[in-house]
């Protein structure tokens, strides 16, 4: 599959915001895997949540020294049939990827949940992606006025 079968809205935003789509990678440092992290991001009063139907948002300020981290869960509840959840799981990782500019250097620790038992197109997904990072950056400059 090419880039611009992927997600085309996702790649123009992007190269426009400057990044170079082929050099915006996903390393394993921005992947959430710290037990202690994770109990923080879920089971702390610290963390907030928004959501664009079919993906949620459960996210909390990096502490110090930590750069930005995600993880991604599809829960066995909605997709019994592990093709499925691997290939949401591949679709907003894709999404997140491309778009990842859009936190403009905030360090966040980041959950994204599926809510639907429903396949959506990688376009949906990447708009849904867009939408959640574009809401996360404008409450991270309203809370910075505050």
């Amino acid at each position: 599959m090419t880039e611009s079968n992927i997600c085309p809205e996702s790649i123009r935003s992007a190269a426009s915001a400057g990044v170079d789509t082929r050099r915006a990678t996903l390393s394993k440092s921005e992947r959430l895997h710290s037990k202690k992290l994770i109990d923080d991001l879920f089971g702390g009063g610290h963390s907030k949540a928004m959501s664009a139907f079919p993906i949620r948002l459960v996210f909390m300020p990096a502490p110090e020294g930590e750069s930005s981290q995600m993880l991604i869960s599809v829960p066995k509840r909605y997709f019994h049939r592990a093709n499925k959840r691997n290939r949401v799981k591949r679709q907003l990782r894709e999404a997140y990827r491309l778009n990842k500019h859009l936190l403009d250097g905030q360090n966040w620790l980041m959950a994204f949940i599926w809510l639907d038992s429903e396949l959506h197109d990688s376009q949906d997904v990447s708009k849904c992606m867009v939408t959640l990072l574009t809401r996360l950056q404008e409450r991270c400059l309203k809370e910075k006025k505050e």
